[in-house]
């Protein structure tokens, strides 16, 4: 599992065959999935959606090097990306993450799409390196959110979320749009003042 596509003979399809099988074996034995390391190609989770959720699962040093597809994924437990790299497109929309979601350390080099994701448990998105564009809106944040001392090549956009109970610390806030954000009141005031120093 940790050879990238077009080594031993496999193709793409037969390796996220043997993938997802991997998945659903430790699902069944309900245990963690430990896909740590893996390097995969072009990849389609969607079939782990809440009628067929993930287990906790480990993608820490992940290589994504094509387009990888969560959209309506339902991870059960904690995910792991810690470390892992996206370095084609990847989408999570509508995905729910009901345990820990640790994206600490992870660089995305193209697009990330997280529209109408929900996290239930802590996400952790500190030191992440954005470099295409990134998309948060309608997104739900029931318990913290780290995004300190992110790394913005492009801009990245909150829109429509929740940000009571998320941290930007040392985060360049003049590369992040914020559209109809929810804010603590003194966040909105703390805020606002970083914006007018900015200007200054």
């Amino acid at each position: 599992f940790h050879a990238p596509q077009g080594k031993k003979g496999v193709s793409v399809g037969e390796f996220n065959k043997l993938v997802f099988e991997r998945i659903n074996e430790a699902k069944k034995e309900g245990r963690n999935c430990d896909l740590s390391g893996t390097i995969f190609g072009d990849i389609n989770f969607r079939q782990f959606n809440k009628d067929n959720p993930l287990p906790d699962i480990d993608f820490s040093d992940a290589t994504f090097s094509g387009e990888a597809d969560f959209s309506g994924a339902t991870f059960s437990g904690k995910a792991n990306f810690f470390e892992a790299e996206f370095n084609g497109k990847v989408d999570f929309l509508l995905a729910e993450f009901n345990g820990k979601a640790n994206f600490s350390y992870t660089t995305f080099s193209k697009d990330a799409y997280f529209s109408s994701a929900t996290f239930s448990g802590r996400a952790d998105f500190h030191v992440v390196t954005f470099i295409g564009e990134a998309l948060f809106n309608n997104k739900t944040f029931n318990k913290d959110g780290d995004f300190r001392h992110i790394i913005i090549k492009d801009k990245i956009r909150f829109d429509g979320v929740n940000l009571l109970k998320v941290s930007f610390i040392d985060a360049d806030l003049r590369k992040i749009d914020f559209i109809n954000c929810e804010w603590q009141k003194n966040l909105e005031e703390m805020f606002y003042m970083m914006k007018l120093g900015s200007l200054v």
